[in-house]
């Protein structure tokens, strides 16, 4: 079995794209993932399956939920794996300790371009700090992420992949859901 943790994006946010966990289980257990758990409103999904190809499993999720919810959102779709992996490379591990409500991890469709990531780089306007490694961008909001000049639209455009972020103690947590 192989231990998988999936990112809903933007579902429950300020009253759009409304998907209960309950519903997000229910799609996860008719999918036949095993030891399906939620984690808050924000769209965190932990279980386990023996299949192995997280893109079709990515595609499955994404389709099982328009179909029971009507909500369109993407699915990021990393294995305990990938996820341990992500948390060693952190290389703000310093105020993601110190601060981790103010620090995120974006995770990305796709590994960006090194010179999108350098453009998004020089566009910083604000006290943030962004390093990309691989399909993952960490960021430390010193202001908190409400004040930001480096909302995810942005890191998007810049980037030209799509992401969801999530904090660093969210982060953690699913680990610990998924080594469960």
């Amino acid at each position: 079995m192989h231990s998988m943790i999936a990112l809903l994006r933007a579902v429950n946010v300020g009253g759009r794209n409304r998907l209960p966990m309950t519903d997000l289980r229910n799609v996860a257990a008719d999918l036949r993932f095993n030891a399906v758990q939620t984690y808050v409103q924000s769209g965190n999904l932990v279980f386990a399956t023996d299949r192995a190809d997280l893109l079709q499993i990515e595609a499955q999720l994404r389709t099982a939920i328009f179909e029971k919810s009507g909500v369109e959102t993407d699915v990021f779709l990393r294995s305990s794996e990938e996820w341990q992996l992500a948390i060693r490379q952190n290389p703000f591990e310093a105020f993601a300790q110190s601060d981790p409500s103010r620090f995120a991890v974006v995770f990305l469709t796709q590994s960006p371009e090194e010179d999108a990531v350098a453009k998004l780089k020089a566009s910083v306007k604000g006290n943030e700090s962004i390093e990309v490694v691989g399909r993952h961008a960490y960021v430390c909001y010193p202001d908190g992420m409400g004040n930001s000049k480096l909302p995810i639209g942005v890191m998007e455009a810049k980037l030209a992949v799509r992401g969801t972020a999530r904090n660093w103690n969210t982060v953690l947590q699913l680990l610990n859901m998924a080594q469960g």
